[in-house]
């Protein structure tokens, strides 16, 4: 059998199990009854299978031949017909108007389905005490079976058990051994048959805790049943005896566990048959002896419960540290291919060395078939290398010589001065030709070990990041899934982590659409006493559950407008601007003014602004995304410049870090002030090399910054009317402040001499 096979052999017996345990179970509870002519457990299951995505359909058909089973009567007919009926019913109204149900309107239509047993039971006059109290057990069962229901079916990776969910364990096994008890074949015990067969599979696999519980809650079903106290204390007993050897010692638990059980039934049971009395007995000590060692290991895996709750956080900071390792050995490979790259940039020769060496040549070139050469350098050579030279250097001032620049001592003494004359500007052209080529090379490697060397210092930096370590606390992931759940919330697991000392953050796998439920941010910051806030949603590898990762919340957040206008008589705008969220604390506000206005300009500025972009989410640092994109402009064969004006909102430390290439002044309004943020540097894109001057401000709530293109400010008549009309301004809505300054400069100049943008932004205190 291939793997494919095997999958689907998997698949199909898996399948099968889905749907013949319930059914077995729905069979059992509907024989469960306690003093009620029906039993309220199997509807209430019925429900919670339903709620729990189990097919609508199916469960209930199993329903219906579970429970008319035991009671084919045309009362029980209707009592199951209404049940089933109105779960469908409701079922496919909120499939039509796309609400899920949650558990209080499931708990609500349980009621409803059982309308007809209340008329029933008005009709023979059975006291209203009763009534209630089968409503009630039925309304209980329903919320534990939905509890359990919700561990079994998707906290899929570890077993681990708030106590509500133990609790509601209890309970289901209690009654579960009611409806057990209430079967009979003859003499036979099959009650006692049923619970030492689980009992034995829990202390086989290690699960000594659970088998112990299991016996108690078992027995007390019996003794409920039976109505004698004496079968809690002979299922706790029996149990107790598999507890005291090992669980690979079967063969002295199963005779220890015969003779326990005979002792029992000489002290309490000795008015029954003994054959009778022991035989479940043995027949499940045979059982447990004989069963494969394998069968008992397997079993053991599937239901493993997590013991070292270091285990996990160990293998994932292993991990995380050889991440940190290859990470880091990356990086110095790319900061070593940087000094490589630097180190084959080509130096530019000095001006003096220049005439030198086009000097040299020259001579080489025009006197070597000269006749009077001997003579020449002879007589003339301090004077003819000196003439040579300047009229080098004045060529390469000029670009050209003629014949008016050649110095009379020569043209009257030498016969080749057109030929002097044509070699000089070949030579000089020739070298001017060479010294663009050789920059545009220099250009190409400076900008290519820019980039490798900010692509090491961002890999040393990720891996510092990935180093810290990975903190699990399955006390706390406890109470995040119980709290969930208490909100109709299905989370299976929960990782917390740091990723800095300030910075924490915390992961969670959500069934369905629940993983946008504003609920989580409440019970996570609720448990962990802080501020917590979800900053991405993603599908997670189980289908239909998503993985919600929450992050520490900022004090700050920051809300921003933005408001333009097209010079008059222009197809496009060459303004562009962008807001951007960098990680959870950090806002990139810029502004780019294309040179000039239209198509052209809009499409530099709209690059540009991509270009930067791309570098902030990368996370490399200003200075190297300033000169990297500066570099990248320049280099263009047309003119290709913008100015630039960015803003780095820090919402941890109330900082902003603003950076002007060639862009006008911007203004932070205060609460008692106004001022205004300056920067010097050239536009981006017009020179080779660039000085990144970051201005750093500090900001405090309800401050706003205003960043304008030139068109703005240049239409008031000088900064002091901007501060002053910005002043004037009560709204402190972004939006509004940025489309009042625009219509502003519409009404005051008429048209719109340049492209107009106003990028306005608030930082507030969440309190």
């Amino acid at each position: 059998m291939n793997k494919l096979q095997a999958r689907i052999v998997k698949q199909k017996t898996y399948l099968i199990l889905k749907y013949l345990i319930p059914f077995l179970l729905l069979i059992i509870f509907s024989n469960s009854n306690i003093g009620f002519e029906y039993s309220p457990f199997s509807s209430a299951f019925l429900f919670a299978l339903v709620w729990c995505n189990f097919n609508l359909y199916i469960i209930s058909v199993e329903y219906f031949f579970a429970n008319i089973f035991f009671n084919m009567t045309i009362d029980a007919l209707i009592l199951i017909s209404m049940t089933i009926g109105v779960l469908i019913l409701f079922y496919l109204l909120h499939k039509i108007i796309k609400i899920p149900m949650n558990v209080y309107l499931v708990s609500l239509y349980y009621i409803i389905s059982q309308f007809a047993l209340l008329y029933f039971q008005v009709v023979e006059k059975t006291p209203t005490r009763n009534i209630l109290i089968y409503l009630f057990f039925g309304i209980l069962f329903l919320y534990m079976s939905v509890n359990v229901l919700q561990v079994i079916l998707y906290r899929n990776k570890y077993l681990v058990f708030t106590l509500d969910e133990y609790l509601s364990i209890f309970a289901i096994v209690t009654v579960f051994a009611i409806g057990v008890s209430n079967f009979h074949i003859q003499s036979f015990d099959i009650s006692k048959l049923v619970c030492l067969i689980f009992s034995c599979l829990l202390v086989g696999t290690d699960k000594r805790t659970w088998a112990l519980m299991f016996s108690i809650a078992f027995g007390l079903g019996v003794a409920i049943t039976l109505q004698d106290l004496n079968y809690l204390a002979m299922f706790a007993l029996i149990t107790s005896s598999l507890l005291i050897f090992r669980k690979d010692e079967r063969i002295k638990s199963s005779l220890v566990l015969i003779l326990v059980d005979l002792g029992l039934y000489y002290l309490f049971f000795n008015n029954i048959d003994v054959l009778n009395y022991i035989l479940p007995t043995i027949i499940v000590s045979c059982v447990y002896v004989l069963i494969p060692k394998s069968w008992l290991t397997n079993l053991e895996s599937r239901m493993y419960v997590m013991k070292n709750e270091k285990g996990v956080e160990s293998v994932l900071n292993v991990a995380r540290k050889n991440i940190y390792m290859r990470l880091l050995n990356l990086s110095t490979a790319f900061n070593d291919m940087e000094r490589i790259y630097r180190s084959m940039i080509k130096k530019q020769l000095t001006k003096e060395q220049v005439v030198k060496m086009l000097s040299s040549d020259l001579c080489k070139e025009c006197c070597k078939d000269c006749i009077d050469k001997n003579k020449c350098h002879k007589t003339y050579i301090e004077t003819e290398l000196t003439t040579i030279n300047k009229m080098v250097e004045k060529a390469l001032q000029k670009g050209k010589i003629s014949i008016l620049d050649l110095p009379a001592s020569l043209t009257a003494r030498c016969n080749k001065v057109n030929t002097i004359l044509s070699a000089i500007n070949t030579k000089v052209l020739q070298f001017k030709d060479f010294e663009g080529m050789q920059s545009e090379v220099n250009n190409v490697k400076i900008l290519l070990s820019d980039q490798i060397g900010s692509v090491g210092n961002l890999m040393l930096n990720l891996g510092k990041e990935i180093d810290n370590n990975i903190r699990v606390d399955y006390t706390i992931e406890s109470k995040i899934i119980e709290k969930l759940l208490s909100f109709n919330i299905i989370c299976t697991e929960v990782l917390l982590y740091k990723t800095c000392e300030v910075n924490e953050r915390i992961v969670l796998i959500i069934k369905g659409d629940n993983a946008y439920n504003q609920q989580i941010e409440k019970v996570v910051s609720s448990i962990l006493k802080k501020r917590f806030e979800v900053v991405k949603v993603s599908p997670s590898d189980t289908e239909d559950f998503y993985s919600v990762t929450l992050s520490l919340a900022s004090k700050f957040n920051i809300v921003f407008g933005v408001a333009k206008e097209t010079k008059l008589g222009s197809t496009a705008s060459g303004d562009a601007y962008s807001v951007i969220k960098l990680n959870n604390s950090k806002f990139l506000l810029a502004l780019c003014d294309g040179m000039g206005s239209g198509v052209e300009a809009q499409i530099m500025s709209a690059n540009t602004l991509s270009l930067i972009e791309s570098f902030y989410k990368a996370g490399f640092d200003n200075d190297s995304i300033i000169e990297s994109v500066n570099k990248l402009l320049s280099v263009n064969i047309n003119e290709c410049y913008s100015a630039l004006d960015l803003a780095i909102v820090n919402l941890d430390d109330e900082t902003i870090d603003i950076i002007k290439l060639g862009a006008p002044f911007s203004i932070i309004k205060r609460k008692s002030s106004v001022d205004k943020i300056e920067g010097s540097a050239v536009p981006i894109g017009i020179v080779d090399k660039i000085k990144v001057n970051t201005i750093r401000v500090s900001m405090s709530s309800q401050d706003i910054l205003i960043m304008a293109t030139d068109g703005v400010t240049d239409a008031f008549d000088g900064i002091d009317e901007m501060i002053a009309y910005v002043n004037s301004i009560a709204s402190i809505n972004p939006q509004i402040i940025a489309e009042t300054i625009i219509e502003y400069l519409k009404e005051k100049n008429m048209q719109a001499k340049d492209d107009l943008t106003v990028l306005v932004a608030r930082i507030y205190y969440r309190g």
